[in-house]
């Protein structure tokens, strides 16, 4: 009994020596770096189990690609003069807003009723001048909102649609065979069988 323990172990462990020194098969010359097994984003996959891909991908074809090298600093630049754009009128605005809303605060302390109603009615029909005079810089702000939105979904849409071709091409020309699987297959049954001639006997 003990020869045929022994015998099981050794087999077990060869079956794992041989799987463990399996030849790797190489990539294409030209496969992304992204993809490559001793890439940094493959190294990161692995320790993480998971990676932005696509964003590894689109980098290198922005990197090589004359156009979208130009659309990413187009876009760059947009995103950075954003606040600039913006930056003024939304300062002027949070210091109106801040007067309103302690003017409002100070008509709310005074005592005599008929003052205070009036009083109020002041600030709020002040408050309505101010909204109506920068009711086209709200406009404004909520397009360029409303823009930013959609520009965003556009850049997501085309990593995608430019990566998807890179993906097809790799998988195409990397695609493993089937023999190593096949072949461990045929191992296990080979184990399985010896440990049911084993735990039947």
């Amino acid at each position: 009994m003990r020869t045929r323990i022994c015998l099981f172990t050794i087999g077990v462990l060869t079956l794992a020596a041989c799987n463990h020194h399996r030849v790797q098969p190489q990539p294409v010359a030209d496969t992304p770096k992204a993809l490559e097994d001793n890439s940094p984003s493959a190294k990161l996959i692995s320790k993480r189990g998971d990676g932005d891909l696509v964003e590894s991908l689109y980098g290198e074809l922005a990197g090589t690609d004359a156009g979208l090298k130009q659309l990413e600093t187009t876009l760059d630049a947009l995103s950075q003069s954003k606040s600039d754009s913006t930056n003024l009128f939304h300062q002027f605005d949070a210091k109106n807003q801040s007067y309103y809303k302690a003017a409002g605060q100070h008509a709310n302390i005074i005592s005599d009723s008929l003052l205070k109603d009036k009083v109020r009615q002041l600030v709020a029909d002040h408050l309505a001048t101010y909204n109506a005079v920068t009711a086209r810089h709200q406009e404004l702000l909520k397009a360029i909102d409303a823009k930013t939105t959609k520009l965003e979904d556009l850049h997501a849409v085309l990593k995608i649609v430019k990566t998807l071709p890179v993906m097809e091409k790799y998988q195409k020309d990397n695609r493993p065979g089937t023999a190593s699987l096949e072949g461990y297959s045929q191992k296990q049954d080979g184990a399985v069988g010896d440990l049911n001639k084993m735990v039947n006997q």
